[in-house]
């Protein structure tokens, strides 16, 4: 059991109780990257290196709905999509091993069992030690692009969409068609 672990990287630290649950507190030495972490918009966690969750920034309870506390000590595969378990899994042991940064993109269950797309990032600080991972919700983005995608196939025109927060524009391929660009 790692007692009193020290994870700089989110301005915390954890202590385990008899139960093994994390019990996360702000670390004063890392005091303004604690409130960096906690005044995010995006999900912040730690892993330990088999992917059990050791703490969250609030984004999480604000974006999924899970209360402070209810993620420590649960291995994120348990709260993803099961079609996309395995690719995180692999991104959360790769960042681990390698300490280089992973990204992919999975599903991750709400407290009312939806699920919302979230693009993942993953690193390590140093290789080696506690798995950082950030997490943007794209659910928007991909609802755009599936609903673009029905639009274009259904009317047989080119469309496109814009996601505003990201300046990402997606085209079909009968828009791309039209434009001369490769499909």
């Amino acid at each position: 059991m790692d007692q009193g672990r020290d994870i700089r990287s989110t301005g915390c630290q954890t202590r385990h109780t008899s139960r093994g649950d994390g019990i996360v507190t702000p670390d004063p030495a890392v005091a303004p990257m604690a409130d960096f972490a906690t005044g995010m918009p995006w999900l912040l966690c730690t892993l330990k290196a088999d992917g059990r969750i050791l703490s969250t920034n609030p984004a999480w309870q604000a974006a999924v709905g899970w209360r402070d506390a209810e993620p420590f000590g649960r291995m994120i595969a348990d709260l993803t999509h099961p079609d996309d378990r395995a690719g995180l899994s692999r991104a959360v042991a790769e960042a681990g091993a390698s300490g280089s940064p992973r990204s992919t993109d999975a599903r991750l269950r709400m407290a009312t069992g939806a699920y919302r797309h979230l693009r993942w990032t993953l690193w390590t600080m140093p290789p080696g030690g506690v798995i950082n991972a950030l997490a943007v919700d794209i659910s928007d983005v991909v609802r755009m692009a599936f609903e673009g995608r029905v639009l274009g196939q259904a009317s047989h025109i080119g469309v496109w969409d814009l996601a505003r927060e990201t300046g990402i524009v997606g085209w079909s391929a009968q828009a791309r068609t039209l434009l001369g660009c490769p499909a």
